[in-house]
């Protein structure tokens, strides 16, 4: 046992020396992650950059370091226990994100946060469930605005076609469209009753 162990130490030594001088390291630093990513125990600039924003709770550029670490060192235990926590934070982040959002009325933002959690964790039911929440309210409002406008645009009803779409303004950072139809169906609406008041001249 003492002698395998005693291989395994060289064999450290070894490839560490070869890292730090083969590769031209200018620190021991480097020629020690440069051999510890061939042994696969970790390491390495990608690593190590991962952790940082680990610890900055900045999870989506965590996950974007390890898996970079995760391809210049496949199958390192270490490294895939470190990006399934980031995966977890950041699905979680982005959950309480969206939430927040959709409270606000704004739905565009609250989808694409929902939508990077369960990204994150598609086997998650509770993050699934939400998106789809989310989505089936967003084609619904796009729905009602397009049947209110038309009421105004087709069957010439202005006020109810004003007052749908102003009741639905609290939305507007999702559908900015909104201001362009209340302005739309307001000039129609002064048109048709100028036209009318010429007729009778």
């Amino acid at each position: 046992m003492n002698d395998q162990r005693l291989i395994i130490t060289s064999k450290i030594v070894a490839l560490f020396i070869i890292a730090t001088l083969g590769a031209g390291c200018g620190s021991i630093k480097e020629g020690f992650q440069g051999a510890a990513s061939v042994v696969g125990l970790g390491g390495g600039e990608a690593y190590d950059g991962g952790k940082t924003y680990l610890e900055a709770q900045a999870y989506d550029q965590a996950i974007l370091k390890f898996e970079e670490a995760l391809k210049e060192s496949p199958g390192n235990t270490t490294i895939q226990t470190d990006l399934a926590r980031a995966k977890s934070l950041a699905a979680a982040q982005h959950f309480e994100r969206g939430k927040t959002l959709s409270e606000k009325n704004e739905i565009n933002g609250a989808l694409i946060a929902f939508d990077k959690a369960k990204s994150y964790q598609p086997d998650n039911v509770i993050f699934v469930n939400r998106y789809q929440q989310e989505k089936d309210k967003y084609d619904r409002l796009k729905g009602a605005i397009q049947r209110t406008v038309r009421l105004g645009e087709e069957a010439n009803q202005w006020d109810q076609s004003l007052s749908g779409l102003e009741s639905m303004k609290r939305y507007e950072s999702s559908f900015p469209e909104l201001a362009t139809h209340i302005q739309q169906i307001r000039q129609q609406a002064a048109q048709y009753h100028e036209g009318r008041s010429d007729e009778k001249l």
